[in-house]
């Protein structure tokens, strides 16, 4: 029950942001550290002046496709730039669902850093490197941080003059 009504609120959002202005497009996100999991989905990103928001919803595709596990993210952000280049840094909270099961503890935080290039009219290229940190204590970390998440992804930019 909490699975379906946190993705309906997920795709909720998602489907208002990019009605509303913003980019919509695809994203890859992978581990670059730990498990090799990979992820491929939907994303909608939207920036008003240095203010902006990512909402993505990516099933896993490997190293086996499964569609009972998702990452999922929500990600304000603040940046600088013009729309051809610009340079953005985010947080984010630890967000899964891992075999049909939410994955979400309030401990664990994304902190990332990543850049938009436009690429052509309305096409906007992006990447962000996420380092995710256990603010608990409880855990024992073989580095100060308890993964790594590189994302690069394309949107298209839909321009309705705000």
């Amino acid at each position: 029950m909490i699975k379906k009504s946190l993705l309906f609120v997920v795709l909720l959002l998602v489907s208002t942001l990019s009605l509303m202005a913003l980019e919509v497009g695809v994203i890859y996100n992978g581990n670059l550290h730990g498990s090799n999991d990979s992820f491929l989905g939907l994303t909608a990103r939207s920036r008003f002046g240095i203010a902006g928001l990512e909402l993505s919803l990516l099933p896993k595709v490997s190293p086996d496709f499964d569609m009972t596990s998702y990452r999922i993210i929500v990600a304000p952000s603040i940046g600088w730039g013009t729309p051809e280049l610009s340079i953005f840094g985010s947080v984010s909270p630890h967000l899964e669902i891992n075999k049909g099961k939410l994955d979400f503890d309030v401990a664990k935080w994304n902190i990332g850093v990543g850049s938009t290039f436009m690429i052509a009219e309305n096409i906007i290229s992006f990447f962000e490197f996420f380092a995710e940190f256990d603010l608990s204590g409880n855990t024992e970390l073989e580095s100060i941080t308890s993964a790594t998440m590189l994302s690069i992804g394309v949107t298209y930019k839909f321009d309705f003059g705000f």
